[in-house]
């Protein structure tokens, strides 16, 4: 073979070279461009404290978009939000004809921190707040007239309403259905001899103002509105789970809950396991709780303070949780 077919060999194996090259660089590029990265789809109510979140740790991605109620059908990550019935319907009520239909309910959610696949991040607990310097609620007094002040902020609908549920549970974890005798707690609840007087104009700070006041009083309320309190303040109370009759020997818990919703095939890399590693790691929902004023789901996760360790251990305690839905 002379030199000159040898180079026509050579130039033809190199231009099949770059032809191989070239469709191999055109399908990495169509690879980045059409495969679908990792977002968090996230509750545009958390999308600020999500972003903190992953400033504050060491996150597996960071591409962020708003979560409008429908998981994305082509999309990969996760969902963030505080509402799960576009994705798991009438969420937390199935198999339970003692549940209203306004409300959710999760039996023995501190054992599996997930429904359906979703896994709990951090909760917002109600607690019975009272000063160190007070006495805990007994049931008696939460059920009727008595010494001490029980404080009810009656402006705000879903503390009546958290109100109501406690009254309407007739067994641990069972609540009245009956949507007359709903009305009727609603109704009566803010002119009830039990509370302070004036209830039903009370909001929020108002309600914090005399519980810091009041000698021996007790309220009702989420963490998160406790949380608003200057530490020195914060440092005068304890907290409680909702006293229960005397024949009950478990409790349950009203709480927000903050949600991971799995996007994409679950499972189907382990890239994905370890991202739903990263989220159900202490550390992480130590510092999801820390920055929405929650606690974490993770049994081992750092409470903020004495009172964030007290809503833990109920959390960890309790047999079942339920809340509003909400915007219902």
């Amino acid at each position: 073979m002379n030199i000159q077919n040898l180079k026509k060999i050579g130039a033809k194996r190199i231009r099949l070279l770059i032809i191989a090259a070239s469709v191999v660089a055109a399908a990495a590029v169509l690879c980045i461009v059409f495969w679908p990265r990792p977002v968090w789809y996230v509750q545009a109510d958390f999308e600020r404290e999500w972003i903190r979140i992953l400033r504050q740790v060491d996150p597996p991605f960071t591409r962020i978009k708003i979560y409008d109620g429908d998981i994305p059908q082509k999309g990969l990550g996760f969902c963030i939000t505080g509402d799960i019935r576009s994705w798991a319907g009438q969420a937390g009520t199935e198999g339970n004809d003692a549940v209203p239909a306004a409300m959710a309910f999760y039996p023995r959610l501190s054992d599996t921190r997930e429904y359906q696949g979703a896994r709990v991040l951090a909760l917002d607990p109600w607690m019975v707040f009272y000063r160190h310097a007070g006495l805990p609620l007994t049931r008696s007094r939460a059920d009727g007239p008595g010494e001490g002040t029980l404080i009810l902020p009656g402006a705000d609908e879903k503390a009546v309403w958290a109100w109501a549920a406690q009254s309407l549970q007739t067994q641990p974890g069972v609540f009245s259905a009956e949507s007359g005798a709903w009305d009727a707690a609603l109704r009566d609840l803010k002119n009830d001899s039990r509370f302070q007087p004036g209830a039903d104009a009370y909001r929020w700070a108002e309600a914090l103002s005399l519980l810091m006041r009041a000698e021996n009083a007790w309220l009702y309320a989420p963490l998160s509105q406790v949380r608003e309190l200057p530490s020195y303040r914060m440092g005068l109370l304890t907290a409680q789970h909702f006293p229960v009759k005397s024949n009950w020997n478990v409790f349950g818990l009203q709480a927000d809950i903050l949600w991971a919703v799995p996007v994409g095939k679950t499972g189907q890399s382990k890239k994905q396991q370890a991202w739903a590693a990263w989220l159900g790691d202490a550390l992480t929902q130590t510092a999801i709780a820390d920055e929405l004023r929650w606690i974490p789901a993770h049994p081992q996760g750092a409470p903020y303070n004495p009172i964030s360790r007290d809503a833990q251990l109920a959390w960890i305690s309790g047999s079942f949780v339920w809340n509003k839905h909400p915007e219902l």
